[in-house]
């Protein structure tokens, strides 16, 4: 039997996300699905009893069986061993008792990059890439670093199989992977067709009822909520979901009527007339497909949603471009007469055919048991695809910065430069890729205005702020290829940016921008050696002549984690009294350092 190990980023008895309904249907296919999730609950064990059970006593005694073939696995805490020792030992037990041949792992989490180490190299590899991880750490104060983004660079290219939820998605993860496969989200269309009857929490709501389903978080337009509710006061805005480190306004047309388990959302989506996604239009939400759409589709609901580039080519609903339109798109719906809304409602559900969950997920067996009826489209035919139907609708900003990534990926930088004129990017006010355009134009040749995109681009993120007197280096010195691979690094392109780096003459500069580049892969061992060998030149150098500040960040935290306290202390002194920001940050690492040289563990 086929073993499908299932590593999440959230636990099984969380809201129903896509990893839930990928565990669902494999079981139901016939293969055994293990399911672990970051947050699952806790079972503790002695070392010796845990080492000396067969995998099935660990499922016996350490998993929840959720139905046939599905079993939802606990965390392990081994005795004096922390939390990720135990899911080091739960992933061996998991790799000597199934054979190599016959396991393949989904992940759906980067985090769990570091926990694949005792899994055999023929162990079929998935890397389920279902957000956009860099948008979380950049646009969400959710206290999530930049280690996540690195992981999940290492975890794409080590991936047998990269599968993407949205096209923005593919072409970021087609860099890491030519083996890539378009895997949007879905619905299982018969569970919201056939449930009667209503709950009395909306029962007694007026209509017509404005509904939204799903995570009321950092990613909703709030104030697109509220300049719905006030311009609409006669329309009831129904909200379900959790609310993370977000509030709804407070009117009396808005109700919030908490978390509901899943099985009983289409006895809410019953009574809806129109289903929302208010998302604000960022580079997180640009690579979203979001399970609600699909479902509110399923139940014959008509969709309103803010700018989503993979929605814009779908019947059934409306993709709108500003506060106004949302308002329209929803007076159009509620205004319709009965026999055009039963209209609006047919093609919704006959959209929906397409993103059944069962036809979905079909192919994905056919590629765990080796079929070669699993087809993966061609890179180039499915980003030539793109752009055609993104091309229909480049009047939107938000497309025009999906269609600046793609013609950069296809290496057409005139029309990449082409869509944003120049007087309008200067003046700051777009929210498009920077970096990206500061590529497109060193492309064609123009450094002068690569230079000023790229600085915006600095500006624009707080992260990346201190990179300001680095790249002034590469102006001054007229370093063209050196500057070309800090620009592909920047813009994801790190193999492209390695083929040149590895051209090139080995020397001090070199070495720091590879020690860059590999910390940004999460390869940490190779980033050390590299600017190890940058710091034995360092009588001719600045050392931050030779590395980006937060290379040098990370070099401070790589050394401190391998308890090099003198050396680490040696680089925070060549800061002090140079650089004022950057000395801020030397004497946070020395009092780390000086706290652990002191420690009673460390001794």
């Amino acid at each position: 039997m086929k073993t499908v190990l299932i590593l999440s980023g959230v636990p099984f008895n969380f809201m129903k996300q896509r990893p839930h309904h990928m565990a669902e249907f494999f079981a139901q296919q016939g293969f055994r699905v293990l399911y672990l999730g970051l947050g699952e609950k806790v079972s503790q064990s002695s070392i010796h009893d845990f080492e000396h059970l067969e995998l099935k006593d660990v499922l016996n005694k350490y998993s929840n069986k959720i139905s046939d073939n599905l079993y939802v696995l606990n965390n392990i805490l081994l005795e004096s061993l922390d939390t990720k020792k135990g899911f080091l030992y739960l992933t061996k037990k998991i790799n000597d008792f199934v054979d190599e041949d016959n396991l393949v792992i989904f992940v759906e989490h980067p985090y769990w990059v570091d926990y694949l180490t005792p899994f055999s190299s023929k162990v079929k590899l998935i890397y389920d890439c279902i957000d956009d991880w860099e948008g979380f750490v950049k646009d969400l104060d959710y206290g999530l670093d930049t280690s996540l983004i690195q992981k999940e660079r290492k975890l794409a290219g080590i991936a047998d199989l990269v599968l993407t939820s949205a096209k923005r998605l593919y072409g970021k993860m087609s860099v890491y992977n030519k083996n890539i496969y378009y895997l949007p989200n879905g619905v299982w269309s018969s569970h919201y067709n056939a449930n009667d009857g209503l709950t009395s929490e909306i029962r007694n709501i007026n209509k017509p009822i404005v509904f939204f389903m799903g995570g009321i978080a950092g990613w909703v337009d709030i104030e697109l909520i509220e300049y719905l509710a006030s311009n609409r006061p006669n329309y009831s805005f129904v909200f379900v979901g959790d609310t993370i480190k977000c509030k709804l306004p407070l009117k009396e047309n808005i109700f919030y009527l908490g978390k509901k388990k899943y099985e009983e959302l289409p006895l809410f989506l019953k009574k809806a007339d129109v289903g929302i996604i208010p998302f604000k239009e960022t580079n997180l939400t640009a690579s979203v497909t979001p399970l609600k759409y699909y479902e509110y589709l399923s139940a014959g609901v008509p969709v309103v949603s803010t700018m989503l580039p993979d929605l814009v080519h779908l019947p059934g609903s409306r993709v709108v471009q500003n506060y106004e339109e949302f308002l329209a798109a929803l007076d159009y719906y509620l205004n319709l007469d009965e026999s055009s809304y039963e209209m609006a409602s047919l093609l919704a559900k006959e959209t929906i055919k397409d993103f059944d969950w069962n036809k979905l997920l079909q192919p994905l067996c056919y590629y765990i048991e080796d079929d070669k009826r699993f087809k993966m489209e061609k890179r180039d035919k499915f980003i030539s695809d793109s752009i055609h139907t993104y091309e229909l609708f480049k009047s939107n900003n938000v497309i025009k910065n999906e269609l600046l990534n793609l013609y950069n990926l296809i290496e057409d930088y005139n029309k990449s430069t082409n869509l944003f004129p120049y007087s309008q990017v200067i003046k700051e006010t777009l929210t498009i890729d920077y970096n990206q355009l500061s590529l497109a134009y060193y492309m064609k040749g123009d450094m002068e205005k690569s230079f000023e995109m790229l600085e915006i681009y600095l500006k624009r993120d707080k992260k990346l702020i201190l990179h300001s007197k680095y790249i002034q280096k590469f102006k001054s010195e007229g370093n063209g290829l050196l500057f070309k691979s800090f620009l592909l690094k920047i813009c994801g392109q790190y193999y492209e940016a390695l083929k040149i780096l590895n051209s090139m003459e080995v020397n001090a500069k070199t070495s720091g921008l590879l020690a860059s580049i590999y910390f940004d892969m999460d390869e940490y061992n190779l980033a050390f050696d590299y600017a190890y060998y940058s710091l034995g030149k360092l009588s001719n150098w600045c050392i931050d002549e030779l590395m980006d500040p937060y290379t040098i960040l990370n070099l401070i935290d790589f050394l401190i984690s391998q308890k090099e306290f003198k050396v680490a202390e040696e680089v925070c002194f060549e800061f002090i009294g140079r650089d004022r920001v950057l000395e801020e940050a030397m004497f946070k690492k020395l009092g780390e350092i000086y706290f652990l040289i002191n420690s009673p563990s460390t001794i």
